[in-house]
């Protein structure tokens, strides 16, 4: 799986996939309100893509743990505010629900603000192009050796 970037893709940043980030999003004010699970489509330092089945809008704000997960450990980030900024409904039979762009507000609050999060944010995308690296590295391995593997024996 390669990092998303479209032709026509003005984004600053490189998109990558997040198949290991594990989200969980608050959509109250109260603590109360019970925390959902979403699923990461990619990510950036500077927002995520998810997939949930729970209905939101354009400019809501919500609160996120994204739990990036990994051989020995994991890295965690709590209390994040992020902004509804664009929706797609109805991902397909393969992931039902609504996708959702969020875009990080870094002036939300003095957590948000604070400059471990950012880096934290920051470490979060360099694990995971690295991981996108590493798995470009394995499928064009694995398409060498089979175009290996089809070559007549003894020419």
């Amino acid at each position: 799986m390669s990092p998303s970037a479209p032709q026509d893709d003005r984004r600053r940043l490189r998109r990558f996939p997040a198949a290991e980030l594990h989200v969980r999003f608050h959509t109250g004010r109260g603590w109360l309100k019970g925390w959902r699970k979403a699923q990461a489509y990619d990510f950036t330092r500077s927002g995520v893509c998810l997939i949930t089945r729970r209905p939101l809008t354009v400019g809501q704000q919500l609160r996120l743990k994204l739990v990036l997960r990994l051989d020995h450990g994991e890295i965690v980030q709590n209390a994040l505010v992020a902004a509804v900024i664009n929706q797609q409904n109805g991902t397909g039979q393969r992931t039902p629900g609504y996708r959702y762009g969020l875009q990080f507000d870094y002036q939300a609050n003095r957590h948000m603000r604070a400059m471990q999060t950012r880096a934290r944010l920051g470490r979060m995308e360099g694990v995971l192009d690295r991981m996108a690296r590493l798995a470009e590295r394995k499928e064009s391995g694995e398409a060498l050796l089979a175009q290996f593997r089809q070559q007549p024996q003894g020419s």
